[in-house]
């Protein structure tokens, strides 16, 4: 499995500006649009509209400085006005989210990005290689498809709402997990859903609020996630879950700034030191490899600083035209195989495993450490946990067993 770790200059190519010019390019964008004033203007605080749109980076640092309401006024008019300007961007196309969609992922690959557009998902729908229901790895329930890949919005998305239109707080059944954001109709239509797709939790006549403070975390040095703070949990938990079982990363446009000390912490943390690192992160690459370097990480590649053709390239797969058939066949007839023969229980990788079950037709569930598969045709529930990036051997015999009583090899399902 292979995790990608997009930043704000893997967007660029799509219009999306770099975090550094983000207050000029409000400013500008603003000023064609005299509607978006209700989300600044608040009687006690139209002197900081200017430090605002005009150095976001100093206008955050001056968050930490207000009182909450103060804050919570500010960071709200930042959230509303960044989804409207995002969604001016993201009809325009988006040409190396294409080629990375068609040419470069494969199922099972994990995206993390910090970045709060969506124009990304739509690319990776349109290639067959993700899907809304359970892409953002929480479940929305439109339908019983299961996403190829996964994509963790770390800092949240655009299209992801706070909010209920009655302005009470998300509703619907709060799991271990607390409570998901809701999608609105146009950002099912923007990914190019059926019209009739509705997420459940909304009534069907349900339209977007004016607020439109998704959840979105901004960049503020002290990034607070106390919205919901058992989903920003669970979320965080499933990147430093892909990133332990990553055998290659790939850092794409993001720099890494000493604000997002948490991002840090989750390479430290949960990467092997022998992982291989590609740093795709343009004028900020060397910074970023020197800091790598000085956690004890040696397998680092920076011959290409951008995400462009060069990049495309270099990640492309070795059959750029079979987006996961293949891929999958390969990892499945191989895995399947050396668990049959049972020679080699405590080599099977954990990610290989999974896999293998998904296309035999399990369904998979999971709960903390615990990957619980079942299938409709099957009695046995397999109630898996990784090693970390390997499989157990006594569950890979339990697999053995079940695969052997149910004839699922001689199948060929």
């Amino acid at each position: 499995m292979k995790v990608f770790i997009f930043g704000a200059g893997a967007s660029l190519h799509a219009g999306y500006p770099l975090t550094r010019d983000l207050g000029p390019k409000l400013l500008e964008w603003g000023a064609q649009k005299p509607e978006t004033n209700g989300y600044w203007i608040e009687p006690d605080l139209p002197d900081r509209l200017p430090s605002i749109l005009t150095d976001i980076e100093r206008a955050m640092q001056e968050l930490e400085n207000l009182t909450a309401p103060q804050r919570g006024t500010i960071a709200q008019g930042i959230r509303n006005v960044l989804c409207d300007y995002f969604d001016s961007i993201r009809v325009g196309p988006a040409l190396y989210y294409e080629a990375f969609g068609r040419e470069v992922v494969r199922s099972s690959d994990v995206i993390l990005t910090f970045n709060y557009d969506v124009s990304f998902e739509r690319e990776m729908r349109r290639a067959g290689m993700w899907d809304v229901n359970d892409g953002y790895d929480f479940r929305i329930g439109i339908s019983e498809s299961k996403s190829a890949t996964r994509i963790l919005k770390l800092h949240g998305s655009t299209s992801w709402i706070d909010k209920m239109p009655s302005g009470s707080g998300a509703v619907g059944p709060e799991g271990m997990h607390g409570v998901r954001p809701v999608l609105f109709l146009p950002e099912f239509t923007f990914l190019e859903y059926d019209d009739s797709v509705r997420d459940p939790w909304l009534p069907p006549n349900a339209t977007v609020p004016t607020d439109r403070s998704g959840s979105m975390i901004l960049p503020t040095p002290n990034k607070t996630f106390n919205v919901r703070p058992e989903f920003w949990k669970h979320l965080w938990g499933q990147a430093a879950r892909a990133l332990s079982f990553a055998e290659e990363i790939a850092i794409v446009g993001y720099s890494f700034p000493v604000v997002d000390e948490r991002a840090w912490c989750l390479i430290e943390k949960n990467v092997g030191r022998e992982i291989p690192i590609s740093i795709s992160s343009g004028s900020t690459t060397e910074k970023i490899e020197l800091g790598l370097r000085d956690l004890g990480f040696q397998n680092l590649k920076t011959d290409v600083k951008y995400f462009d053709d060069q990049w495309i390239l270099a990640h492309r797969r070795r059959t750029p035209t079979s987006v996961s058939v293949t891929d999958n066949q390969e990892v499945r007839d191989s895995t399947l195989l050396r668990i049959l023969k049972g020679t080699s229980d405590a080599n099977i990788r954990f990610s290989d495993l999974r896999t293998l079950l998904s296309q035999l037709g399990f369904s998979e569930r999971i709960r903390g450490d615990h990957h619980i598969f079942t299938r409709d045709d099957v009695l046995e529930i397999l109630n898996f946990q990784p090693r970390g990036a390997m499989a157990k051997p006594y569950q890979v015999k339990q697999l053995r067993k079940v695969l052997v009583r149910y004839k699922l090899a001689e199948k060929g399902e």
